[in-house]
């Protein structure tokens, strides 16, 4: 089946978040998509959630990056995973206390959209709202307690995780717990979501329990890399279960990147590819 037909234009470039390396790729709008599916009220959440034509017991759910599932190509991800046979549910775990106002602009940087930015940097509000996020405080309960047990009420009976950037730290927590069967990730920002929770990273990793795919940029600090201290703990977690590559492309290229380059429309469609891989093998 056909995995991407992208199109998009870009914000002007922003200095990276906290949970983000130097390098990142800024915020984008997808202009032609239009999204097949629609946002469902889940107990406390809101989700975007795709079903299949046909029904089904494999599920993904997908943790978007820190701009929210109402950006980038989380719910395009999220439709193509329907058209493959998953029911997928991206939660906006953000909606209640997002990193930036509600206010952005369509599109496009504002004078007051760039100042709040700035202060959010400068003042240390990042590290302050990621802590809120925290999987023991926050996440986990969202996501056993919420998510899981309303795609178990649809039919799910076997689950996937898939996370961009920020949301890899939760997608990564998942591959915990014996509900899900896999889980992917792409551009982590484990270390920096980590740092700002007083976690440890590696301890996430060191807790795996099932195939991992994970694919880090050249903007990941060695630590995050394939073969870097990340990679080898989950590979002592769960050897020969963990696929890590690492690419050229920018922090942020499969929910951001632009798309009208070649190079990065071929890296986010293997990058599907390798996605659909993983969960068919496994779910």
């Amino acid at each position: 089946r056909g995995v991407l037909s992208l199109d998009s234009r870009s914000f002007p470039v922003m200095a990276p978040c906290s949970c983000c390396p130097e390098g990142a790729e800024p915020l984008r709008e997808m202009k032609d998509y239009k999204p097949k599916h629609s946002m469902v009220r889940v107990n406390s959440l809101n989700c975007y959630v795709a079903t299949p034509a046909q029904s089904t017991t494999k599920g993904v759910i997908m943790f978007a990056d820190m701009f929210g599932v109402h950006t980038g190509r989380h719910k395009q991800f999220c439709d193509m995973l329907a058209e493959n046979g998953f029911m997928a549910v991206c939660p906006d775990f953000l909606e209640k206390s997002p990193y930036m106002s509600r206010c952005t602009p369509t599109f496009g940087m504002n004078y007051c959209y760039a100042m709040e930015f700035l202060c959010l940097l400068v003042c240390g509000g990042f590290h302050r709202n990621t802590r809120t996020f925290a999987w023991d405080t926050y996440l986990k309960a969202k996501v056993m307690d919420e998510v899981l047990v309303f795609m178990k009420s649809k039919g799910v009976q076997s689950f996937g995780a898939v996370g961009f950037c920020w949301g890899t730290y939760g997608a990564m927590q998942c591959a915990a717990f014996p509900d899900f069967k896999c889980c992917a990730g792409f551009h982590p920002s484990n270390e920096g979501f980590c740092k700002a929770t007083k976690e440890d990273d590696l301890e996430v990793c060191r807790k795996i329990k099932c195939p991992q795919l994970m694919i880090s940029t050249k903007n990941e600090s060695a630590r995050w890399k394939a073969d870097g201290e990340a990679h080898k703990a989950c590979l002592a977690a769960l050897p020969g279960k963990v696929t890590w590559k690492s690419t050229e492309q920018n922090h942020g290229y499969m929910t951001r990147g632009d798309t009208n380059k070649p190079e990065t429309f071929e890296a986010v469609k293997q990058g599907c590819e390798e996605m659909l891989q993983l969960l068919k093998e496994n779910l």
